[in-house]
């Protein structure tokens, strides 16, 4: 059950980058600042189901690597997200949304933010 959160939280943090652009799977790993280096923050984030919200971010908590499901084609491998456990916007309605994936397509509801993840650069 939580991997299948993981991965809808994931899947959701990506779902946005285009229709038409190929976009990679990944795979998160739970992480921990060991170092306590992390400071708790709050930001304007802007996503197509709650626009733009001020988001509180709480700690890290997965890293997600450029991964391949069942042979697809990685568009840029040495890609990493940054994972951070966040209070955010709650939708005032679940909202349904149409999924298609590797695993067929489905319809799943949204309605609340627990999740950000965040882009590494990617040294060339």
């Amino acid at each position: 059950m939580k991997a299948k959160i993981l991965l809808s939280a994931v899947a959701l943090a990506l779902a946005f980058a285009g229709t038409a652009l190929a976009v990679d799977d990944f795979q998160c790993f739970k992480a921990k600042d060991t170092a306590k280096a992390f400071v708790k923050t709050s930001a304007s984030v802007d996503d197509t189901f709650a626009g733009s919200t001020v988001t509180d971010f709480k700690k890290p908590f997965l890293l997600c690597d450029s991964a391949s499901i069942a042979g697809d084609a990685q568009s840029t491998p040495g890609a990493r997200l940054s994972c951070y456990k966040v209070k955010g916007a709650k939708l005032p309605a679940k909202i349904p949304y149409s999924v298609t994936d590797d695993f067929g397509a489905r319809i799943e509801e949204i309605q609340k933010v627990f999740v950000v993840c965040d882009g590494q650069a990617i040294a060339p």
